[in-house]
């Protein structure tokens, strides 16, 4: 038997800053689009920058649903620098 060609991976880092509106519509975007390529393997990790709305929230119950994405909260509003 020959080996098992193993694809490259690829990890999405996804700053998260009040997103609460729109967070469910890129799980769905990413999902559809890079999730399902047959070429690489994907994984996201959201990245919680201090959020004050529900974001927080929804990054747990995405990162439940689908084990390729990950989530970080960090203690406090840190800026994308």
């Amino acid at each position: 038997m020959s080996p098992k060609k193993k694809r490259p991976s690829v990890t999405i880092l996804t700053p998260v800053f009040n997103e609460e509106a729109g967070l469910l519509a890129y799980e769905r975007a990413v999902s559809e689009i890079l999730l399902s390529s047959k070429t690489y393997d994907f994984d996201v990790v959201l990245i919680d920058d201090g959020s004050r709305d529900q974001s927080w929230k929804l990054v747990r119950e995405i990162c439940a649903r689908d084990d390729r994405f990950r989530g970080v909260r960090l203690s406090r509003n840190y800026g994308s620098h």
